[in-house]
């Protein structure tokens, strides 16, 4: 059973308009409008998880971070989202160096706590694992968000 907690941030987190970050996910990326979504869907999953759990670094890649890049350029949206949504500022932290390139390991607090929240197995067409093996994908260099109160 999911938390009653988490139900709601994750409520607060879906109810937010997300239009214009599509639309422009859409027009960068060659997205379908049905790919946008359900890309989209995971960033959502994804802030909760940050929202609910602000001590932990969860990291981040392929085509959910790559939305994140859109919605954070829209940044007065941003902002508004992560106050009303989120209840503090989301800050963005690219990996800089191949010494912090995060390992699978790293990760499996994300799936985990996916997992655990959503009763599902996050879907690996979305959420590679780092070091894949030849031809599955995945992206070397994640980002991660970082809890910053205001």
């Amino acid at each position: 059973m999911i938390n009653e907690d988490f139900k709601l941030i994750f409520q607060k987190i879906d109810a937010y308009n997300y239009l214009k970050i599509t639309t422009k996910y859409q027009s960068t990326h060659k997205a379908t409008p049905e790919q946008a979504n359900q890309i989209l869907c995971e960033l959502k999953k994804w802030f909760a998880l940050c929202a609910a759990n602000p001590g932990k670094k969860y990291h981040i890649g392929s085509h959910v971070d790559d939305m994140w890049h859109v919605f954070i350029l829209f940044t007065k949206d941003y902002s508004e989202f992560c106050d009303k949504c989120i209840g503090f500022f989301l800050h963005h932290e690219p990996n800089i160096s191949e010494e912090t390139t995060p390992t699978n390991e790293n990760n499996d607090e994300l799936f985990n706590d996916y997992e655990k929240h959503f009763l599902v197995k996050p879907p690996t067409t979305i959420w590679p694992r780092y070091h894949a093996m030849p031809g599955e994908g995945g992206n070397p260099r994640p980002c991660h968000c970082i809890y910053m109160p205001r």
